[in-house]
């Protein structure tokens, strides 16, 4: 009896054992998992798709279109926009942060309006930002961005493209509109 209850009890031990180390080796892990708030921008026509070649824009008052669009799973909430030839420092802000969402310049001239997940800015190219040489323009932005799957995931992030602009002859160049207006008008009578 004595060497039964030593095998017992080996095996019973060795039985044991092997239920405890696969207790042991179960783990938990645990995973951060992170989101990247990102956005893209480009110009793009009525219907929301980009140019395969961008506009050439010769003179103010050119219509501009950009289209903002948030990766998959994220939103935009709110935005600001600006438009400033590198040039001379001249700063066009067509968006402005609102209180519920993104708000156009009271100018009568820039409208935001979206399709799914794309935004659109419309607004002209104002006067201030075309000068005698070719020009690059900047369009830089903040967007308050959250992510779509948790609500109380948000973040802001910054945007930007450029556009170059064509330099008005320098007899175009005086500033004033209403001299503009009565030189076209005089070029028409012609």
């Amino acid at each position: 009896m004595n060497i039964f209850s030593r095998l017992y009890f080996l095996s019973l031990g060795y039985i044991l054992g092997l239920h405890l180390q696969s207790v042991e080796s179960q783990v938990i892990e645990e995973v951060t998992v992170s989101f990247t708030f990102e956005i893209s921008v480009f110009e793009c026509d009525s219907d929301y798709a980009a140019f395969n070649v961008p506009p050439t824009y010769t003179e103010p008052g050119s219509k501009i279109r950009i289209c903002i669009e948030p990766f998959e799973g994220i939103s935009l909430d709110n935005f600001e926009l600006s438009l400033t030839n590198i040039n001379t420092g001249y700063v066009y802000q067509p968006v402005f942060f609102g209180t519920n969402g993104p708000a156009p310049d009271d100018d009568d001239v820039t409208t935001i309006s979206s399709s799914g997940p794309i935004t659109m800015v419309s607004t002209r190219i104002v006067h201030g930002l075309f000068s005698t040489t070719n020009s690059t323009i900047d369009i830089l932005g903040m967007a308050h961005l959250t992510l779509l799957a948790k609500d109380e995931e948000s973040d802001f992030s910054s945007f930007g493209t450029e556009i170059k602009l064509i330099g008005l002859p320098d007899d175009e160049s005086e500033p004033g509109c209403f001299l503009q207006l009565l030189k076209r008008m005089q070029r028409m009578r012609l």
